[in-house]
């Protein structure tokens, strides 16, 4: 039996995101390779395995701009700026519409689901995660109404900008809502997480990060692209009640709560195409 091949992780000094996980098989091979190449190993061409997932992320809004879901409407137009902010992270493109009434029960359940998972309040450190709102809504002015009570930490693409139609053909989108769910490669995790979110709510979270290969980044500092994270001497009584009134939301669950499905029969989302 061979003998497993050490674990070597080659990561990214300032941002600690993930370059490769196969730098041990690199050494190796580079060491083979000049060995075999004799006294001129610089002349050897060495490639890293192909894992420059924000590049190939990236790659799928290159050109295009998105805008952050804040007050100021901030625009995130380079690809440097759009690397940081998707690099080594699962990405939700959710397809809506403000005039959907199905997209209307089940936008609460999406926004809670994001927020127990990225605000400071309910997680020591926010979830590796980002969500793309890619509007179906006929007006912007629709598309606006529906983003006023969404996180801010959404981002959305501009209504006038065509791939907003073009990614629901790319990924084969029929009804609203849905949402797919995309490793950090760009590849397709889950075709449609509506259902599963529903279901599970933050749960799933844990279980893509572990079908996406997700590092985890817990051990870095809490990072925060817009401003530090705040703390106060408050903070621990936030926390608290975050926890109380998050544990009281099981208990309901488990005794029967009122688990009428948000959004209704999922048989009669709305079709898109």
């Amino acid at each position: 039996m061979r003998p497993p091949c050490p674990q070597c992780w080659l990561c990214r000094g300032h941002t600690g995101g993930l370059v490769t996980n196969l730098a041990s098989e690199i050494i190796i091979l580079g060491a083979q390779r000049i060995q075999s190449a004799g006294s001129r190993p610089h002349q050897i061409p060495l490639r890293v395995p192909s894992s420059s997932h924000a590049a190939t992320m990236v790659s799928l809004f290159s050109g295009r701009t998105l805008i952050r879901n804040n007050s100021d409407q901030d625009e995130v137009e380079t690809d440097t700026e759009l690397s940081r902010r998707l690099e080594n992270r699962l990405v939700l493109l959710f397809f809506g519409a403000g005039a959907c009434p199905q997209c209307q029960a089940f936008a609460p359940v999406l926004k809670d689901f994001f927020v127990r998972l990225t605000d400071e309040f309910y997680v020591l450190r926010a979830a590796q995660l980002a969500l793309i709102y890619v509007s179906q809504d006929p007006t912007e002015e629709q598309q606006d109404l529906f983003l006023k009570d969404m996180p801010e930490k959404w981002l959305f693409l501009p209504f006038h900008d065509d791939l907003r139609r073009d990614l629901g053909r790319q990924f084969s989108v029929r009804q609203l809502p849905a949402v797919v769910v995309l490793k950090p490669g760009g590849d397709v995790l889950t075709s449609d997480a509506t259902e599963e979110i529903q279901r599970l709510g933050p749960a799933c979270f844990a279980n893509w990060q572990e079908a996406a290969e997700l590092l985890d980044r817990n051990f870095l500092q809490p990072e925060d692209f817009d401003e530090p994270a705040r703390r106060s001497i408050t903070e621990p009584l936030r926390r608290l009640k975050y926890r109380v009134d998050r544990d009281a939301g099981r208990g309901r669950s488990r005794n029967g709560r009122d688990s009428g499905d948000p959004q209704g029969d999922a048989d009669a989302r709305a079709e898109l195409w």
